[in-house]
Parts: structure tokens; C-alpha cells; sequence
């Protein structure tokens, strides 16, 4: 029995690379002789050489010292066949039997959006660095030996198919740890100086006067973010009082809610090809003109549930200070239920009341002569609440039903002249449809977020296109024309800068992953040595 040989030498080459084989033709007759083909026979040991090496690469994973040295095979699919002819069995090769099956080629990775997935790419297999680019078309395979591609677009236009193991999409480790060659984006992460987000006073300032005729096109451009704003208030202040067609939809489905309004929240975010910096500058200037609140060090959280009570709760407690300087703490002490059922009353959004009624609730409270030396602070009191909310309510001295001497109306009067003074001094919001006004505090800032900070955006658009020349709302044909195309520049995106947020986003995830996992490691204890008897 003969010595049984592995397919490889000590090297890992292959160990069969040419028929090795001596057939003993001597002792046969010469008819035997002749039917003795050497080329058939060769035939039959190079496909079952390429059967062996078809078997290696699928099963067995060889090495690429390996799969060097049978570069010099033919593939199984174009090795030769033979056939035993004269009624003898007919042997046909198994890739003969596989082809006659249907073959499907392999689905595009399902992790992938396609098109539109961003990716960081390398341009041959052998390069080390990675460029932002965006999958257009996956190609599948047209024969079962060939590779899958996909189409992609780099950053500079250019097409290019590539193999899958080319590029690392976010799912991927690897999109957060490639090197990365070097690239520009169309704009920079910072904006002008004068548009700085760490300048919280601008935003206190007065408000720019717009220019008459407007500036268009590239002079708009030029404007500041807070002089841009200014032109696009009409149509903001048109929308909130639905009398804004081109918006009215988006309206409706806010003010619905459900899913109309979740379809809002999940398209905000479009923004064009516009600074994200400026776009949140433009937020924050919208938000205080439209809510009449100014803030400092950030802005309100929209999921704040007492968020309501919070915004009010502050200039209320003022208003109770004010109160105490003006007459004493001893004096205020007598009255404290009385004014703080006045100051509830002027602060229960829900509960629609009158300044009348609020100052009635205090005088039967305590009946008239408890505020008769107090009267004046009450006012200021009031006053207060009610300009911290934020909403019109009369305070004509009229409708005050106090029966005092001329001495006490004079006091009232002083008190109704400081009041003005102070609402004056505060900024006060905008008024909108019935609709609108239903909502409450933390509706309305998501509605500034949802509805009125895109439409903000489509109208900065046209602006800086040339396309809009006028403050005053167009007839409703043009209107909607411009809003259209508003709306088409919206919705462009600088994918190579979003490719550089992502792989920032990545870096920081992997970054907290591995602090976990180090926190994991090190918290666990040691086990305890067993102790020695």
C-alpha cells in the first residue's frame, strides 16, 4: 500500500504542481498500447487537481503562500472533462451538475441605506487612508466567481465601484479608528465674529431697522445673522395667525398632533447648506421674539414638565421682593395669604382671570381696609406677575373696584404708571391664531423648533438667493413659488461635513465604550487565597 502525502510541503506550497505518475506501457500488447491515451489521462489529473484546490479555498482557508503557488491551476469551471465513450459511463464534474442549477447573486448588505449611505472609503485595496464618500448603486455579481461592488461618489464627484471590504460604514468600529486623508467640507465649523454664540448680549440689543429697498443676493449675505432675521418676520408673524398658506399644512399637523407632528420633528433638522451655527443663532433669535423671553446660558429644555412653572416662578418672586422693600416685612406679613392668592391668580395660565378679578379675590379675602395702607405694593405685586407671564391684561384704574379716598386712587394711579414702565422694559411675545394660543408653554417652544425655525430657514433661503425683494407678503402664486424653492435649497446637505460629524460621533462612542469596559475590568475584585491550614 502506498505512502499517503499531504496536499502541502513544509512551506506551504502545493505539493502537486505537475503529473508525477509512471504508467508501465512495456509489458502491454500493442493494442492495449493504443488505446492508452497519456492526454486523457493528464486531463483527468489536472481536474482532480482542481477539484483538491476548489476544496482547499472553500473549506480550509488556505494561506496566501498557498494560494501562490496555484496561481498555475485552472479554475474548476474551466478545467477539461472527460467522457468514457463505447457504452461505458459517462462521469461529468460536479460544477457541471451545480451549473445547471439557477444561480441568484448575493443581496447588497442590509446594514446599508442604499442610496445615500455615508461611508468612509479607500481607493485601491492597498491604500491606508480613508475619504468621506456616499454609496449610489450596489452592482451585484454577473457570474458566481466574481465580487459584489458598490457604486460610490466621492467627495469631489467622481464615481468610482468598489468591493465591500473597501469602506466602513458608522455601524463599524473601524468608521471611528481609519486613518483619514485630509479634506475640506463646503463651510467652516465656526461663523463671523460678530455672530459669535458666546455673545449672549446681542441677543438683549435692540433690533436691527430693515433698509428700504431691501438688500437682495449677495448684499443680503453680508448681513448679519440678527439684520437677516428682521426680513423675515412678517411672514413668521403671517404664519403664526395661519394666514400663511404655503405653511398652513405644516401648521394643521402640529397643531393635530400624533403622527402629523412626530413627521415634523423627524424633517426640522433639514437645514441646506447652511452653518449649523447660524442656524442655531437664527433659533435662539426667533425663540425670543416669538415667546418674548430673553435668555442666558442656554435655551429652554423642551421636555422640561415644569417648565411652565419655572419660566413664571422667577419675576413672580421678584414681585414678592418688591413687595417687602416698598413697606416693610412686618407690613407684608399681615397680608402674605392675600397677595400670594394675587399673585396665583395672575399666574394660572388656565384660569382665564382679569386683573379685577384677581384684585376682588384679595379684597374679599381680607375685606377692603386689609390692604388700605398696602394698596400700592399689592399693585406693584400684580403688575409683576402678570408681566413676567407675558400676557395683555388691562390694568385701567377703572376696573379696579377699590371704594378709598382720593388719596388712595392717587396711590393706584403712581402704581399703574410704574407697572407700564416695567412692561415696557420687558420684551413682549408674539400673539397668534386661537389655535396657537391653546398651547401650552412647551408646545409653543416646540412649535418655534417644529414649524416656525424651518420656514424661518426656507425664507433666509430665498433671501440669499435674489429671489425675495420684498418684506410685505406676495400674492399667494408667488408665495408659494418662493416657499417651493425655499424648500428645494433646505433640503441640499453637505454630506462630507455630516460624514465629519459622524466620525466625530463615532470616535466619542467608542471612546465611552472602552471607558466602561475599563470600569468593568477594574471594579473587579480579586478573588480571596484560600487560606492555609
Amino acid at each position: 500500500m502506498g505512502k499517503v502525502l499531504s496536499i502541502s510541503t513544509s512551506t506551504d506550497e502545493i505539493r502537486f504542481k505537475h503529473p508525477t505518475y509512471v504508467t508501465n506501457s512495456t509489458g502491454a500488447s500493442p493494442k492495449k498500447r493504443q488505446k492508452l491515451d497519456k492526454t486523457k489521462l493528464e486531463a483527468q489529473w489536472h481536474d482532480a487537481l482542481s477539484r483538491l484546490v476548489h476544496d482547499m479555498e472553500e473549506n480550509d482557508m488556505p494561506s496566501f503562500v498557498f494560494l501562490a503557488s496555484v496561481r498555475h491551476v485552472e479554475p474548476l469551471s474551466l478545467s477539461p472533462q472527460w467522457n468514457q465513450t463505447k457504452g461505458k459511463a459517462k462521469v461529468a464534474s460536479e460544477d457541471k451538475l451545480s451549473s445547471d442549477l439557477p444561480w441568484n447573486p448575493p443581496p447588497p448588505d442590509d446594514s446599508l441605506r442604499i442610496p445615500g449611505e455615508l461611508i468612509l472609503a479607500r481607493d485601491t485595496k492597498h491604500s491606508s487612508k480613508y475619504w468621506p464618500a456616499q454609496i449610489l448603486n450596489y452592482i451585484p455579481p454577473s457570474a458566481p466567481r466574481k465580487r459584489p461592488l458598490y457604486e460610490i461618489q466621492w467627495m469631489d464627484n467622481n464615481k468610482k465601484s468598489i468591493e465591500r471590504e473597501q469602506f466602513y460604514s458608522y455601524e463599524e468600529s473601524g468608521f471611528g479608528t481609519c486613518t483619514l486623508g485630509k479634506f475640506e467640507s463646503v463651510y467652516e465649523d465656526v461663523v463671523n465674529d460678530t455672530d459669535d454664540d458666546d455673545a449672549p448680549e446681542s441677543l438683549r440689543g435692540p433690533s436691527p431697522e430693515p433698509c428700504d429697498p431691501p438688500p437682495t443676493g449677495p448684499a443680503f449675505c453680508e448681513l448679519s445673522v440678527h439684520e437677516q432675521f428682521v426680513y423675515t418676520r412678517p411672514v413668521i408673524h403671517a404664519i403664526l395667525r395661519d394666514e400663511y398658506p404655503p405653511a398652513r399644512a405644516a401648521h394643521a399637523k402640529f397643531i393635530g398632533g400624533g403622527k402629523g407632528r412626530e413627521t415634523l420633528t423627524k424633517n426640522a433638522g433639514e437645514r441646506g447648506l447652511m452653518d449649523p451655527r447660524e442656524v442655531e443663532r437664527f433659533h435662539k433669535l426667533l425663540e425670543e421674539w416669538c415667546m418674548g423671553r430673553t435668555r442666558k446660558g442656554g435655551r429652554y429644555p423642551a421636555n422640561d414638565v415644569h417648565l411652565e412653572e419655572e419660566v413664571v416662578a422667577g419675576p413672580a418672586a421678584e414681585a414678592n421682593n418688591v413687595v417687602l422693600a416698598k413697606n416693610g416685612e412686618s407690613a407684608f406679613n399681615d397680608n402674605a395669604e392675600a397677595v400670594i392668592i394675587a399673585l396665583d391668580a395672575a399666574r394660572d395660565g388656565d384660569n382665564e382671570i382679569s386683573a379685577a378679578e384677581a384684585n376682588n379675590v384679595v379684597l374679599e379675602k381680607n375685606g377692603e381696609s386689609a390692604f388700605k395702607d398696602n394698596a400700592e405694593a399689592v399693585v406693584i405685586a400684580f403688575d409683576a406677575a402678570v408681566d413676567s407671564a407675558n400676557e395683555v391684561v388691562p390694568l385701567d384704574s377703572e376696573e379696579l373696584r377699590f371704594d378709598q379716598t382720593s388719596d388712595t386712587t392717587s396711590t393706584l394711579s403712581e402704581a399703574s404708571d410704574v407697572s407700564d414702565l416695567m412692561s415696557s422694559a420687558m420684551p413682549t411675545r408674539q400673539v397668534g391664531c386661537a389655535a396657537y394660543e391653546g398651547l401650552s408653554m412647551v408646545e409653543k417652544f416646540d412649535y418655534c423648533v417644529n414649524v416656525l425655525l424651518p420656514e424661518l430657514l426656507i425664507q433666509i433661503h430665498v433671501w440669499r438667493m435674489g429671489e425675495r425683494a420684498s418684506m410685505a407678503l406676495l400674492d399667494e402664486g408667488e408665495e408659494r413659488r418662493l416657499h417651493d424653492l425655499g424648500t428645494a435649497e433646505k433640503k441640499k446637505t453637505d454630506w462630507v461635513f455630516d460624514v465629519k460629524r459622524l466620525r466625530a460621533a463615532k470616535e466619542r462612542e467608542l471612546v465611552n465604550e472602552e471607558r466602561k469596559r475599563q470600569t468593568v475590568v477594574g471594579s473587579t475584585s480579586r478573588p480571596k487565597r484560600a487560606s492555609r491550614r
